[in-house]
């Protein structure tokens, strides 16, 4: 039996993560640039932790995205809340107070890592519960297709809605309060009351 991969997926491996994301993040910044685009605009990110190639492929480009008006929102999983490193550079650089959420909720760490860069422009990885770095992956990598970017934004919000506020995490901080194996994601402040998985999220 011949093996196919799934429609508009790419197999990535765990080498070349952040370098392919950086290519990915970079060809969307050229195409601002070319078309002189100046309009704000806000980049959706979910990711297992701080240290994900997609939070170090954008952290290496925060001044980039500074200069291009790009503003992050993220929502980060506290399932490494004992492994995390020190990012390139630390997350308050790429992520301003009051647009940072944590997910709490194990049932949600089977979400797929995300970003989304406009609405026709979105990158989707693996499961949040699988370590980037240990494992290949399939990925989608995807380019004026406006239905993939809006079901992707969709997902986010519904992630947002069930996260608790980071921005006690903000900065250096946030290598301080995840490295502490005797915080209890459930004593944070904010934590949702009630939240349920409804995200389909299985290749």
């Amino acid at each position: 039996m011949r093996l196919t991969t799934p429609a508009g997926l790419v197999v990535v491996k765990k080498e070349e993560k952040e370098g392919k994301l950086s290519q990915f993040i970079d060809k969307h910044l050229d195409a601002r640039r070319a078309a002189d685009t100046r309009e704000p605009a806000c980049f959706l990110l979910v990711a297992r932790s701080a240290e994900s190639p997609v939070v170090r492929a954008l952290a290496a480009r925060s001044a980039a995205l500074e200069a291009h008006g790009i503003v992050v929102r993220a929502v980060l999983t506290l399932i490494d809340q004992t492994e995390f490193g020190e990012p390139s550079l630390p997350p308050g650089r790429l992520i301003a107070e009051g647009m940072l959420r944590l997910v709490a909720d194990a049932r949600l760490y089977e979400a797929h890592e995300q970003l989304v860069m406009d609405g026709q422009t979105c990158w989707i990885g693996d499961c949040m519960r699988r370590e980037p770095a240990k494992r290949d992956s399939y990925e989608r990598f995807a380019e004026g297709c406006a239905e993939t970017a809006k079901l992707t934004a969709r997902a986010f919000d519904r992630l947002w809605s069930s996260g608790i506020s980071g921005d006690h995490m903000i900065g250096a901080d946030v290598i301080q309060i995840a490295a502490d194996p005797t915080i209890d994601p459930a004593s944070l402040p904010e934590a949702a009351a009630s939240q349920t998985a409804t995200i389909s999220t299985r290749h």
